[in-house]
């Protein structure tokens, strides 16, 4: 019985969780694939997962040049398999794809200029659980990731 009270509690709670959280869930590639967005104050977390389980952690940033007209990203892996590089393409086109989304936002309606060019060095932690790492399946998840505006 304080199993179900315990359901039920957390089931009432989620509506004023503070954190905006988005949930996604499509078929890439013949394979069931769920997408979960949160958004904090200075960070975006993404999962990615094929298998209903965290992956691969990685975390990849904007760096200022000090010419201060290039946008370099950085990518690092914090946890999980070093060795594919597929998971360093994934990050660096979400980060990317997350500034030019958030800028877009910001831009909108006519923001001021000032608005529009502040820098923001806002990070993505992502967490990869793929079983298909295909170019097809990596594009797929991106287009996917960019329609439902999961890092806006």
């Amino acid at each position: 019985k304080s199993h179900n009270r315990m359901q039920c509690d957390a089931a009432a709670g989620a509506a004023s969780f503070p954190v905006a959280v988005r949930r996604v869930e499509r078929e890439v590639r013949g394979r069931n694939t769920e997408l979960v967005a949160m958004s904090f104050a200075d960070l975006t977390m993404l999962t990615v997962s094929q298998s209903n389980r965290f992956g691969s952690w990685l975390v990849a940033n904007k760096e200022s040049s000090e010419a201060g007209d290039c946008c370099c990203f950085s990518v690092d892996t914090l946890l999980g398999n070093r060795e594919e590089a597929v998971f360093t393409v994934y990050a660096r086109q979400l980060v990317e794809l997350m500034h030019a989304q958030r800028q877009q936002r910001r831009c909108a309606g006519g923001a001021p200029q000032a608005l529009c060019q502040a820098p923001e060095d806002r990070r993505l932690l992502l967490s990869l659980a793929l079983k298909d790492t295909s170019r097809e399946a990596m594009l797929q998840i991106v287009d996917l990731v960019k329609a439902e505006h999961l890092l806006t």
